[in-house]
């Protein structure tokens, strides 16, 4: 049996996707080795990893610390989890496989205001910008849901806006939702790509904890247009709300990664894991059926350190 050797990037919680690529690998009668780079040995993936403790992802010596780390090890795929070691991906990509966009667009989709400009120029909606409430104030840099504030009144905006640095925050309209996820990938041929759309029912710390499967003929048109671009390439989640008001989809932003409820559309038939290990290893791809009828409620596991 050949030996396949995985790096993770910031993999800490990401138990279940673990347990779907040694699935996959099996398939392909591999053994896989998974090892993970994190900021401490006490995460959940230590019970499926080996577990290196590493530097923070803005370290100046990281890149030269990962190549070593890759080398040492025979990486065989590096795959990003945390959204700061995604900029780290396109140079690993020239000693191991790290299937990931490229270095413009990543900036891209950090940035909400060029985000805007380039899902307009696709022809999509971006969320408008506004004065007053209700909306969302948030940073102008990074994703999910950190440093956000819901707002309703004056009041409470003034307030807001009195204790923060604005020049590096967006106003936004609130949006009414739902909300949801667009799972993908595209092969590193650029020709090819999936996608698979989930409703984001509830959530916990940004994490999604109950979805279901879900067919939306404009939520697969909003996933192509963005998939077309030749500069994408690997995983990407596509987060998507719905206004109720406006009667339209926002897209909300897009990680240039697996989110964490892609093991949701997995169990629903979508063999990403599989997918992943036929880009690198350049073989036929994987047929498959999904259920579209799955609606998954996501329990916690106990992790002794």
């Amino acid at each position: 049996m050949d030996k396949i050797n995985v790096l993770f990037l910031g993999g800490a919680k990401r138990t279940t996707l673990a347990e779907q690529f040694q699935n996959s690998c099996s398939k392909y009668d591999l053994e896989l080795n998974i090892f993970s780079y994190e900021m401490s040995a006490n995460v959940p993936i230590a019970d499926f990893a080996t577990v290196i403790i590493g530097l923070p992802f803005n370290h100046p010596n990281i890149l030269s610390h990962l190549q070593k780390i890759i080398l040492e090890n025979n990486i065989d795929i590096c795959l990003g989890f945390n959204d700061n070691s995604l900029y780290l991906l396109p140079d690993l990509n020239r000693i191991c496989f790290c299937p990931s966009s490229s270095s413009k667009l990543l900036s891209i989709f950090e940035d909400k205001q060029q985000s805007a400009v380039f899902f307009r120029d696709l022809g999509l909606n971006s969320i408008p910008e506004v004065t007053e409430p209700p909306c969302v104030v948030k940073p102008k840099i990074g994703s999910a849901s950190k440093n956000m504030y819901k707002l309703e009144s004056d009041r409470d905006l003034d307030e807001v806006i009195k204790n923060l640095n604005m020049e590096n925050y967006l106003i936004q309209y609130k949006l009414s939702g739902p909300e949801y996820s667009i799972d993908c990938y595209k092969f590193s041929n650029h020709n090819i790509f999936y996608h698979c759309a989930r409703e984001r029912i509830k959530t916990l710390g940004g994490e999604v904890i109950e979805s279901k499967i879900i067919y939306l003929k404009e939520l697969d048109l909003i996933a192509e247009k963005i998939l077309s671009n030749s500069e994408i390439s690997g995983p990407l989640n596509i987060q998507v709300m719905w206004d109720i008001k406006l009667k339209k989809f926002f897209i909300m932003e897009v990680n240039a990664r697996f989110g964490g409820g892609v093991t949701i559309s997995s169990l629903a038939g979508v063999p990403w894991m599989n997918f992943l290990l036929e880009d690198y290893l350049k073989i036929e791809i994987s047929e498959f059926e999904i259920n579209k009828n799955l609606h998954v409620v996501r329990s916690f596991r106990d992790h002794i350190v």
